[in-house]
């Protein structure tokens, strides 16, 4: 949290520690990156089966996350700067025997019952430390689990595990720096970076997409996002009501190409960044990939 100058707030959870991060920014310019960032510490002894485990962190987790947003609602009311991008990070004390597949699918289902609340609160971003065996006898992995939520429509979720750079593998314990390794299939943006990374401040981006959100309206960057998730469903929904079999999605379901107008008044394709429109209007072209039932018998 290097990045923010963090102030303290006074908690009821004794448990939990609650900062007001304000963005570190140059002299004499206008800080307009306020963040609020929950702390907890669960301590317990180790649990020594998959189904204590699960029940334990399951229950725990949630219990958890309740008591963050109670305290979170009361700052939330109660401070005179708005907040974006506020931040919740668990860190699990005691090992747990279980797969991390299963804490995640139980972390998505828990942050979707949840998650208006969550919005409402601007909490973008949570972050799981757990330590687990994937056995009883098997070797200690210490967990990391980051949630991110900026759109509003797509819950990314990435799982690493802390290991040892290879580059500083040779020099003393104390020079050792550790950086995470992506934990499965999917490699998350996070991968091969130093686990004392600091947080960024929130960007040109997230400040738009702020101000439209603020408006309740969705901002315009976003649509894309919102297409795709919504045709990702139509995939899954086309198969399980025509009874037909499960046939993997293309790997691309929609792609956009943002149109602009050049010198001569001409609409061409370019391809940007989100956010370096210079008018208040944006016009994409788009391919998507349809399911397709045959009326045929």
């Amino acid at each position: 949290m290097r990045n923010f100058a963090l102030t303290a707030i006074p908690c009821a959870n004794h448990k939990m520690h609650l900062y007001l991060g304000a963005a570190r920014v140059e002299v004499g310019t206008e800080v307009t990156d306020y963040r609020f960032f929950v702390r907890a510490i669960i301590r317990h002894s180790d649990l020594v089966t998959k189904e204590a485990s699960f029940e334990y962190l399951h229950n725990e987790a949630e219990r958890l996350l309740l008591e963050a947003m109670d305290e979170l609602e009361v700052a939330f009311n109660n401070t005179s700067v708005r907040t974006d991008c506020n931040h919740i990070f668990l860190n699990f004390v005691p090992t747990v025997i279980m797969d991390p597949s299963k804490i995640e699918e139980s972390v998505r289902s828990m942050v979707m019952r949840y998650g208006s609340r969550l919005w409402k609160l601007r909490v973008l971003q949570a972050e799981l430390k757990i330590n687990i065996r994937l056995t009883p006898t098997g070797k200690q992995i210490p967990i990391r689990l980051f949630l991110t939520n900026e759109s509003g429509y797509y819950l990314d979720i990435s799982l690493y595990k802390e290991v040892t750079d290879s580059r500083t593998g040779q020099v003393g314990p104390k020079d050792q720096q550790i950086m995470f390794q992506a934990y499965g299939d999917k490699q998350g943006p996070l991968h091969g970076m130093l686990i004392n990374t600091p947080y960024v401040t929130k960007d040109l981006l997230q400040s738009k997409r702020f101000q439209a959100q603020s408006l309740g309206t969705t901002y315009v960057y976003d649509f894309p996002e919102m297409f795709r998730q919504a045709l990702k469903k139509l995939w899954h929904s086309t198969q399980t009501y025509a009874n037909l079999p499960k046939c993997p999605a293309p790997s691309e379901l929609l792609t956009f190409t943002e149109l602009v107008l050049d010198a001569q008044g001409q609409l061409v394709q370019m391809n940007r960044l989100p956010g370096g429109n210079e008018i208040g209007m944006v016009r994409m072209a788009n391919d998507s990939a349809h399911t397709r039932i045959s009326s045929g018998t």
